[in-house]
């Protein structure tokens, strides 16, 4: 399954093979990124087609038609149709065969699985783990089981009403300039136009490894986040730091990313991300930062454009916040939005005063 550009985001022809494995060509109008979508759409179809879905279907794939599918089966053709067309790997860590989820539910049939037994996964879950690592699992869970019941695995959705615990309220950590100076001084170059990336557009750390120079509009000067990342896609102005990283990256003849190391080898699978997670806690370490992560960068980013000025709403679009309740958290560093309401209210005191 192929993308061809016939006319530069404009238009374009998708490549992909129907249910009879038959070969079929279409046209899109529109940008790359839609034409992306619409082969993803055509891929569902195929999927549904071949599956006779919605309802009364014979699926050879199921050792017990049934009862359906096992959690593990169904987990293995939610990856190959759907977490897959994503090129970050949050729903392939979340389901790896020896992870927590997969080791609790894996063996049991999908359409035997409760919402009581979904309450019973995050309780146990909650001993050993972090509220937010709790939330994600659930999220993926409640994905998955949103996916079965569209294709008609299951006949209601157990974790529809699922309970997730609250984000815990952490304090915002983030870089001073002086800081960001001295973690520059001890970074290694190869990892240096990454950490700049991170602090000149807020981007996360899956989404710079993940990006594409398909991704990044020169003449417009945009870099379009793709449609995978969390939030959906997202367009982010390129400032003259991030131009400045994306002319020293060195295009690699058979790497369609960005950032790659001499081989052309990219950061983008587990492995290698966790490696850039663990050499910039290194550096930061060695920078004498204190509870520094990565993700550290993308708070800098947004608490140097909200210390400057910019509106809470800009700074939301900018870092592809799904609410305003998450960008608040840097309200704090904002306060002069609040002075005129402040003097607004002195003047009615001054007046009672007078009186």
């Amino acid at each position: 399954m192929a993308i061809k550009e016939l006319e530069k985001g404009k238009r374009y022809q998708i490549d992909f093979r129907d249910q009879q494995r038959r070969r079929v060509r279409e046209i899109v109008q529109g940008t790359k990124t839609e034409a992306r979508d619409v082969l993803n759409e055509r891929k569902q179809e195929v999927w549904r087609a071949k599956n006779k879905l919605p309802g009364g279907y014979v699926n050879p794939r199921h050792v017990d038609e049934a009862r359906g599918p096992t959690f593990k089966e169904f987990a293995t053709q939610f990856m190959k149709d759907y977490g897959r067309q994503r090129r970050s790997t949050y729903y392939a860590d979340a389901l790896r065969p020896t992870g927590p989820i997969m080791t609790y539910f894996g063996t049991r049939r999908l359409r035997e699985i409760t919402e009581a037994d979904l309450d019973q996964f995050r309780a146990e879950r909650a001993l050993s783990v972090s509220s937010s690592t709790v939330r994600k699992n659930l999220t993926v869970l409640g994905t998955m089981f949103r996916q079965a019941k569209r294709w008609g695995e299951v006949a209601g959705n157990p974790a529809s009403d699922l309970q997730k615990p609250s984000e815990p309220k952490h304090k915002v950590r983030f870089l001073t300039t002086d800081e960001w100076k001295r973690l520059e001084v001890v970074t290694p170059p190869w990892l240096c136009p990454i950490l700049r990336m991170a602090v000149a557009t807020g981007m996360r750390l899956g989404e710079i490894t993940g990006l594409r120079w398909e991704d990044v509009d020169g003449k417009a000067k945009l870099i379009h986040v793709p449609t995978d990342s969390k939030t959906g896609t997202r367009a982010i102005p390129i400032n003259e730091t991030a131009a400045e990283v994306l002319d020293s990256q060195v295009r690699h003849v058979r790497s369609p990313y960005v950032f790659v190391d001499s081989t052309g080898q990219h950061y983008h699978d587990r492995e290698t991300r966790n490696t850039v997670s663990k050499r910039t806690k290194a550096a930061m370490k060695r920078a004498g930062l204190t509870d520094c992560t990565f993700h550290v960068l993308r708070h800098t980013a947004a608490s140097w454009m909200v210390q400057a000025g910019r509106p809470l709403a800009e700074v939301k679009d900018i870092l592809g916040h799904a609410t305003m309740q998450t960008t608040l958290r840097y309200a704090h560093l904002q306060p002069e939005h609040l002075r005129d309401s402040m003097t607004a209210l002195d003047n009615v005191l001054k007046g009672a005063v007078g009186r």
